[in-house]
């Protein structure tokens, strides 16, 4: 790794020079020190206005701030038994495979991979090893957040040191997966603490109950990316503001903690600034709301500025050789994802997600076979029920606005923070997929929680609110969770076992290929498989095949992509005169079922 950016240029030059791309490396010295330098400039203003933001603050006056409750020992246990159940309900999806996005994070930035051809001798390849730099700035795709490989690079070697694995290559999906485990958890618990902090126990542990059954969640909770931690950092943004804007003293270290909260929501997922955003703004709204001593709101408000500038510095520092590298990639990305602009078809995709995690309608394929769709679950009954839980949320924000117009003005800026997002996305038709507004599963899940808060008020209607919803919910989303609890995100590793036994167990050779969109993150798991992208690739697979005297196994998933985009090779790969299909290997998604075929032997 370059050590200075006149180095990583002067590299970058010698290897265009001969024909070859720059390594990433280059832009991971050019980025640190351009946000040392930006960073030393910042500090040295911060410091300049020391007099500003230094001068001790008034205590906030009762009936200013929040008035934090204290939590009881019932809800404290109620408490932990949910994020106990949201632990269980994520622990099938944990522990099995991984899936294309999630490998490349692996590949790069946790364990590393095998370098050369995959025809060449496994013992003669040699292997790449993941790096820190990697795994905090390799961002040649969008593929791999740092927020969610580094942590997981810390638990893979801690997994590695205790168990010393044979392969180089071995790794525990859960042990990868730990650190988003625990994030998925800690948002749960997060959001049932707000509803405590803002004098509403048990709103918060209905809206713990609903993040812990919510299938949007459980999906990408998991998922080794930085979506869970997306969640978990809106919501303890949310905690901080309360504790920070709370009656009483005004105490440094939470303005601080807030700062730190900034830079790890942006980090986690850059799109994830409109949320902080948002945070600053309403931020600067509760201080003048908490002090009404014009000194004290100057002071507080050059505070909040400094937190929120130091919280930009940190994510400045851990983001800026990413950012250097989108631009080898954005245009590109952009172009191979045609239909993800942001139109009707995607918002209502949103929509279903937000409510329910699940897909409107499914596609009709063999590989959604044991899925499950909203209008195959519910039919004429689908809209009833969703009216039911869109009331909720009517009800539960009316509740709030009486109850915590403060707590009211937070999770509106959260929706709003939402609102523009999708404005930035219409605007611009950049690619979009729903999971990045996956923050707003914070406000769905408290604004039901005090919907169906029956501590007081009319109890009998708030306990119909409270049933109605969550019985719907979970009626709706039942087979989903049935879904989620029993199979993989892909069957990659599965496959990858069958393969490993079909090597060990056959007299003759074997040769293993992968079709089309699946064949890249493939060989994280089985290093001998061979890249087939066209009809003629198979074609000379099969001559070889024939030319050895070897079977041939072929894989592909990603069936309605490669489909459209790789047609010629299923006029081979469809014909029973070519291949048998062997088995269906299913996975969480009709794109993520992997299918097994193996050659007849003939040509």
């Amino acid at each position: 790794m370059a050590q200075t950016p006149w180095e990583a240029a002067k590299e970058s030059a010698e290897r265009i020079a001969v024909g070859k791309k720059p390594r990433p490396e280059a832009d991971f010295a050019t980025g640190l020190w351009w946000a040392a330098l930006v960073n030393l400039l910042l500090t040295a203003g911060l410091l300049a206005t020391v007099k500003l933001w230094a001068r001790r603050l008034s205590d906030i006056a009762s009936g200013r701030g929040f008035a934090v409750a204290k939590m009881g020992r019932g809800f404290v246990v109620a408490l932990l038994a949910i994020v106990v159940l949201g632990g269980v309900m994520r622990w099938n999806l944990a522990h099995r495979g991984l899936w294309h996005d999630e490998l490349w994070g692996v590949k790069f930035g946790v364990v590393g991979y095998y370098l050369g051809e995959p025809t060449d001798p496994l013992e003669d390849r040699y292997f790449g090893e993941a790096t820190w730099q990697r795994a905090l700035w390799h961002y040649t795709r969008p593929s791999n957040h740092p927020a969610a490989t580094f942590p997981a690079r810390l638990s893979y070697l801690v997994w590695k040191a205790v168990t010393h694995p044979e392969k180089p290559n071995a790794f525990s999906e859960f042990a990868i997966r730990f650190p988003n485990w625990l994030a998925a958890l800690a948002s749960i618990a997060a959001v049932g603490l707000l509803g405590a902090l803002w004098g509403r126990p048990l709103a918060g542990l209905i809206a713990a109950l609903v993040l812990a059954m919510h299938p949007w969640h459980i999906r990408y909770g998991i998922d080794l990316r930085g979506y869970t931690w997306v969640v978990l950092w809106t919501a303890m943004g949310l905690v901080w503001l309360t504790l920070l804007f709370r009656e009483g003293r005004s105490r440094w270290w939470l303005w601080w903690a807030i700062g730190l909260n900034q830079a790890l929501l942006v980090w986690a997922f850059p799109h994830a600034a409109v949320v902080a955003m948002a945070f600053f703004v309403i931020g600067g709204l509760l201080i003048f709301q908490s002090w009404s001593n014009a000194g004290d709101r100057r002071s507080a408000c050059w505070r909040w500025l400094l937190v929120n500038v130091a919280g930009g510095m940190v994510f400045l520092q851990l983001f800026a050789p990413n950012l250097l590298q989108m631009r080898g990639w954005y245009t590109e990305v952009k172009e191979n994802h045609p239909g993800h602009g942001l139109d009707g078809r995607l918002l209502s995709e949103l929509l279903g997600d937000w409510f329910t995690g699940m897909p409107w309608v499914l596609p009709k394929t063999t590989g959604a076979d044991g899925l499950v769709d909203l209008t195959g679950r519910a039919g004429s009954f689908l809209w009833p029920a969703l009216a039911v839980i869109a009331a909720a949320l009517v009800i539960g924000a009316w509740r709030l606005w009486r109850a915590q117009k403060r707590g009211f003005l937070m999770l509106g800026a959260v929706l709003l923070a939402g609102v523009g997002l999708l404005a930035f996305f219409g605007v611009t038709q950049t690619f979009f997929y729903p999971r990045f507004l996956i923050f707003l599963l914070v406000p769905l899940a408290l604004l039901i929680g005090m919907a169906g808060d029956w501590q007081q008020g009319n109890r009998r209607l708030r306990v119909l609110v409270a049933a109605s919803t969550l019985g719907l919910l979970g009626w709706l989303v039942m087979p989903q969770w049935g879904v989620l609890m029993s199979r993989p995100y892909a069957p990659i590793r599965d496959l990858t076992g069958a393969f490993e036994a079909i090597q060990d167990e056959s007299d003759q050779p074997v040769i293993f290929g992968c079709y089309g969109h699946g064949l890249e993150m493939f060989p994280v798991y089985f290093p001998e498989i061979r890249d087939v992208i066209t009809l003629a690739d198979l074609q000379q697979l099969i001559a070889e095949a024939k030319e050895r005297g070897a079977r041939l196994v072929m894989t592909y998933g990603y069936e309605g992509y490669n489909r459209a985009s790789l047609a010629d090779g299923y006029t081979w790969l469809d014909d029973p005169a070519h291949f048998r299909l062997v088995k269906v290997w299913p996975g969480i998604e009709s794109e993520h079922v992997f299918y097994q075929l193996e050659w007849t032997g003939k040509d």
